[in-house]
């Protein structure tokens, strides 16, 4: 099992160091601003937009939301053209808990207000941005409730289309940095054979690679001194899929608390 997970670690696009936008698609608010880039070039950028009634953009590439609708921002090198999609939409009416940082506010309502108008159907009101496999041995999730106003992260594998590790992770806003992480492992040729795995986590600390400590729940045969290596692993794993949705989208782990991302 160990293989398997590291395997598709492999799997997850890696882009190479050449030129490119560091963003494909911002959601902002009227009046907010975000600040566009071209990644591994140091010269000079011609900026503009494609509606200038929907956003603007400076020639050092902050763009600012003006009016609700979408516009497109282009980046010139030379000959070569840098897209970045922009959604500009009216402030929600969440309400952010004061405990989380004004640069974790930001990130967090564009990625609410982004969920909630791409985001597919998931269920009880949520809705979510999603990766699968194409051989079908993964699917990872990103939800929004806006009714409870919570964040869950889901990473599903599966042997021959039997689920056999399933990962959660849902962030407390409530509780400064604090993330609670479930790792659940079973056998999918074996009922009686599965451990649960249970960690808190502070987001502002935590790196990639980092090695957690468990608190386990088991039955059947299952080994304990494995468990904590196949947990850390299967999270690992589950943060690398996380990572790639929110990029792919937009986003970052920073934007809700992840600063080491």
């Amino acid at each position: 099992m160990l293989l398997s997970l590291t395997r598709f670690l492999s799997c997850v696009p890696v882009e190479a160091a050449t030129k490119k936008i560091n963003r494909s698609k911002v959601a902002l608010f009227v009046g907010d601003k975000t600040k566009l880039k071209i990644e591994n070039y140091s010269g000079k950028v011609k900026w503009s937009s494609s509606n200038v009634k929907v956003c603007k953009v400076t020639q050092k590439g902050v763009v600012r939301g003006i009016h609700p609708g979408t516009a497109t921002i282009v980046g010139r090198v030379g000959k070569n053209k840098y897209t970045c999609v922009v959604k500009v939409v009216k402030e929600d009416k969440i309400v952010e808990p004061n405990n989380v940082t004004k640069t974790d506010k930001d990130g967090l309502k564009r990625l609410k207000e982004y969920i909630m108008a791409n985001g597919q159907k998931y269920n009880n009101g949520s809705k979510c941005l999603s990766y699968a496999m194409p051989d079908g041995s993964i699917d990872t999730f990103v939800v929004f409730n806006k009714t409870s106003n919570e964040f869950l992260f889901e990473f599903v594998f599966y042997d021959s289309g039997v689920i056999c590790n399933i990962c959660t992770m849902t962030i407390d806003y409530s509780k400064p940095d604090e993330a609670r992480i479930v790792a659940q492992w079973m056998d999918p040729y074996n009922d009686d054979d599965f451990f649960d795995a249970n960690v808190q986590i502070d987001t502002s600390t935590y790196d990639e690679g980092q090695d957690l400590k468990f608190v386990f729940d088991s039955k059947g045969i299952v080994m304990l001194s494995q468990c904590n290596t196949l947990a850390n692993q299967t999270v690992d794993t589950a943060f690398c899929f996380w990572e790639y949705i929110l990029h792919e989208n937009g986003f970052a782990l920073y934007d809700i608390g992840f600063e080491k991302y």
